[in-house]
């Protein structure tokens, strides 16, 4: 009882938490209300959340510091992720196309949601893939990552924060490749000590989604990876 009650007095388990609040906070948002049905108002609830990540990454600028650094990167293990990304993006349309009916349905083309901008295509890459490979990334190998992992094991730390990450999305039937694909980034960065490898997993593997949308004209249920 006394180990739990230090962690959980541990202030940096406490702006971890207050932190993944503000974040689940404005999900909550944008899933429960009908404000966000287009674009132009869901555009900036984007900044929003990129916004308190950066402030949250400055603040622990310091200790983040050497995840964010590029000097350390490598050529191969940047493919090795986008190569990983490929494979895992076709099991997951594997197992979306074992859904029922109904669930694989349950989405829209999201593609749709971007027809009235200059550059539909250009849009969607940039709200579908880029945003939340990048910040996404950052709040959660980042941000909450170098919260929990001073208090308990870095194993941990990848379960704890692919738990947190696949439920952020809101999506009971999306725990099915969501959470995988939180333990395989969490992995990366605990393995190779930066964000960027995972960064491109998720880049590859959202991209990916887009390409399918654009160039199959399936409805691909989006509400099943947001």
């Amino acid at each position: 009882m006394e180990e739990q009650a230090d962690i959980f007095n541990n202030e940096k388990v406490r702006w971890g938490v207050i932190f993944y609040a503000l974040y689940l906070f404005v999900c909550l948002l944008i899933k429960h209300t009908n404000w966000f049905v287009t674009y132009d108002r869901l555009f900036f609830m984007e900044l929003l959340l990129a916004f308190i990540t950066t402030c949250f990454v400055v603040a622990n600028r310091k200790a983040l510091r050497p995840v964010l650094s590029l000097r350390h990167l490598k050529l191969g293990m940047a493919l090795l992720s986008i190569g990983m990304a490929v494979v895992f993006s076709i099991i997951t349309h594997r197992i979306i196309a074992e859904l029922p009916i109904q669930v694989r349905n349950a989405g829209v083309h999201y593609y749709s949601s971007f027809h009235r901008y200059f550059s539909p295509t250009l849009v969607m890459i940039y709200s579908v893939a880029f945003m939340p490979a990048l910040f996404e990334e950052l709040a959660f190998r980042g941000v909450l990552y170098h919260y929990f992992k001073d208090v308990t094991d870095e194993r941990r730390v990848v379960f704890i924060t692919a738990v947190i990450f696949s439920a952020m999305h809101l999506n009971s039937v999306s725990l099915l490749w969501l959470f995988p694909l939180g333990l395989l980034l969490g992995y990366l960065r605990k393995k190779h000590h930066t964000v960027w490898y995972g960064v491109l997993f998720h880049f590859t593997f959202n991209f990916l989604i887009c390409l399918q949308m654009l160039y199959r004209h399936l409805p691909f249920p989006l509400s099943l990876i947001q």
